[in-house]
């Protein structure tokens, strides 16, 4: 059985309303510890980690993540950091996206 955190966060620069309001689940699919998720818009500089639990997420949990796009561009780059060295960089369309998993040596979204 997979437990369920709630982060909720907002994207540096993507601050909006609620009805702007994009959420999606994480799934940790790896074997490892997420402990850094950072978001980054075009031009910008890397958000603040995400991750705020004390030990990140670990192999197997799923997160409830909330973010406001404000009508901008829902395109966001990320990257994920495991607790093995692994970094994932990719980039999501959160406006699309309701379910991100994270697995070994990819990501997927839908």
């Amino acid at each position: 059985m997979k437990s369920t955190l709630v982060l909720t966060a907002m994207i540096m620069g993507l601050a909006g309303t609620a009805a702007n309001a994009t959420d999606f689940l994480l799934h940790n699919e790896t074997g490892h510890r997420l402990i850094s998720f950072v978001t980054k818009e075009k031009g910008e500089r890397w958000s603040p980690n995400w991750i705020t639990t004390r030990g990140g997420i670990k192999g197997g949990e799923t997160w409830h993540m909330d973010f406001n796009t404000n009508g901008k561009d829902c395109k966001v780059d990320i990257k994920i950091k495991s607790d093995d060295g692994y970094v994932h960089d990719f980039r999501i369309d959160f406006c699309k996206a309701s379910e991100i998993f994270v697995m070994t040596d990819s990501i997927e979204y839908r």
